[in-house]
């Protein structure tokens, strides 16, 4: 790393995100904070899939607190953008801790901001109703270009669509119990410099961003409409390819409180072929599994 001036760490499940350890650092560890404190200059530490008040809702000094956030700002509609959203728990499914038998409250709340707690203890130590930790795994929330925190969400910036166009219950208006014992970034946060204003650079998750963040553009798939890429087009509202909101299925739930909603198709290019959610290569390693033929060749050129 010698004559780096600058490191932009991304952060998806890293262990910044669980307690300080009570351990005394190792001689290892004290090592490599000396190195890094000598090589690198500058860092941003990009956190994945979290929103700022999903981690630092109620931080000392941010501009806007979750905790004086008036009702009436954080009240969510339901997807006839007119019909406010209950407190409706027992129809808005459960969102389980995975690993730990617990259930987070991700389900209580869909029209006011609430903290993330454990709701039903088995076979865990949790007790009932504590903070749920932060290294506890939740079910993901959606993360893509058109329905996400992205748009449909934020419906023209009245940000009142967050639990109508997710899938994921109230659980996208939760928020963690966060202090300097729970989460290592409150003391990094305490040191150096905070974004509570931060805005991301592109709708959408943080593959976009990621190509947002090396070229300042999204890619484009030429003629895609042409192409074998034709299946992962967007299908979208009206003529207008660079539309916004996603088609509903015929058979789409009217109300978020009956279940999540169903489109005509979400692909991962927007309906004029720009790529907008996580794409991988078709040749290998790769998420694209290889055709049986491609297999074959493969087996064949390994063979001794």
């Amino acid at each position: 790393m010698a004559g780096v001036g600058m490191a932009v760490l991304s952060l998806g499940g890293c262990n910044l995100f669980e307690p300080k350890p009570a351990a005394p650092q190792t001689a290892a560890d004290a090592a490599l904070d000396r190195t890094l404190a000598f090589k690198v200059k500058q860092a941003v530490i990009y956190a994945e899939n979290r929103s700022f008040t999903n981690l630092y809702g109620n931080y000392p000094g941010v501009q806007y607190p979750l905790s004086a956030v008036s009702a009436s700002r954080y009240t969510q509609r339901d997807r006839d953008a007119v019909t406010p959203m209950p407190d409706a728990a027992k129809n808005l499914g459960r969102t389980g801790a995975a690993g730990s038998g617990d259930r987070a409250s991700a389900t209580r709340s869909p029209s006011s901001s609430f903290s993330i707690c454990v709701t039903r203890r088995s076979r865990s130590s949790m007790r009932n109703g504590a903070p749920l930790p932060n290294s506890v795994i939740t079910r993901d929330l959606v993360h893509r270009f058109y329905q996400n925190q992205n748009q449909m969400q934020i419906n023209a910036g009245r940000n009142n669509q967050f639990a109508a166009w997710g899938d994921s219950g109230g659980l996208v208006m939760g928020h963690y119990l966060n202090s300097p014992d729970t989460l290592r970034l409150w003391d990094l946060a305490q040191q150096y410099t905070l974004c509570n204003n931060f805005f991301m650079s592109a709708f959408g998750g943080s593959w976009l961003n990621h190509i947002f963040l090396i070229s300042a553009q999204a890619l484009f798939y030429p003629d895609a409409r042409n192409s074998p890429a034709a299946k992962l087009l967007a299908v979208v509202e009206g003529d207008d390819p660079a539309g916004s909101r996603l088609k509903l299925s015929p058979d789409s739930l009217k109300s978020a409180l009956e279940g999540p909603p169903k489109f005509v198709r979400d692909g991962a290019l927007t309906a004029d072929g720009y790529a907008v959610n996580t794409i991988f290569p078709p040749f290998q390693p790769s998420n694209v599994r290889p055709t049986p033929a491609r297999r074959s060749a493969d087996s064949r050129s390994a063979a001794p």
